[in-house]
């Protein structure tokens, strides 16, 4: 079993959420690190060796801390998680042997997540089957709450988009590499979704994302013609 780098940003907005996902990442053999991405920095810290916390002195946002944690990653396989979901405890080892350098990258599957306002227990399960992939076209917005493929499948997102279409970009640069996308097919996943982007205060950063991605597309269609 190869291991697997995991990846969280977080501003701390989803504590209870963020806790049961680390504990269920440590518990799994092929996750080799938990690398948190911390953009609120605080004294907390998990008492374990997988997990190696980066403080920022200043809030990264969300796109430029997947470039970091891709940067620091120790292994040739990613997972990159929000930090308001939960996964079954054995989601990670059944995706492991999927991410291979032949294919771009797998997100969820927008029917297969479901939305909470906040942690239960009876939100904890155990897959009992293998996890099957489902092609796709077009970027769900299940891209934007996990993530995950083969180092060689990531591409450093422009510094000009900040919070949005991180995504967006990963996924069109795949296909472009003519790799094909897919997404986790019918897995349960609970999710308290934007906890965090969704707040007023980065309502500005958005809109300048949204003008930055238009002119990235437009440079893209460019060097095809």
């Amino acid at each position: 079993m190869c291991k697997v780098s995991a990846i969280i940003p977080t501003l701390w907005k989803t504590k209870k959420f963020i806790d049961h996902l680390v504990e269920v990442l440590i518990s799994d053999e092929s996750v080799g690190e938990i690398i948190i991405i911390d953009n609120e920095p605080t004294d907390f810290s998990y008492d374990n060796k997988k997990v190696v916390m980066l403080k920022q002195e200043e809030n990264l946002y969300v796109n430029a801390s997947w470039n970091l944690g891709i940067e620091e990653c120790n292994y040739d396989k990613f997972i990159i998680f929000n930090d308001d979901i939960i996964i079954p405890y054995n989601f990670v080892s059944q995706l492991e042997e999927l991410l291979t350098e032949d294919i771009g990258l797998i997100g969820l599957d927008e029917p297969s997540i479901i939305k909470v306002e906040d942690f239960e227990d009876k939100m904890v399960t155990l897959l009992d089957r293998e996890i099957e992939l489902k092609y796709v076209e077009t970027r769900n917005w299940g891209f934007g709450m996990t993530i995950a493929g083969h180092i060689n499948s990531y591409y450093k997102i422009p510094e000009n988009i900040r919070i949005w279409y991180g995504d967006d970009y990963l996924f069109e640069m795949n296909n472009r590499a003519g790799k094909v996308n897919y997404v986790v097919d019918d897995v349960p996943i609970y999710a308290r979704e934007s906890a965090t982007s969704d707040l007023i205060e980065f309502d500005e950063v958005k809109s300048i994302d949204t003008l930055m991605y238009e002119k990235i597309k437009i440079e893209q269609e460019g060097e095809d013609d």
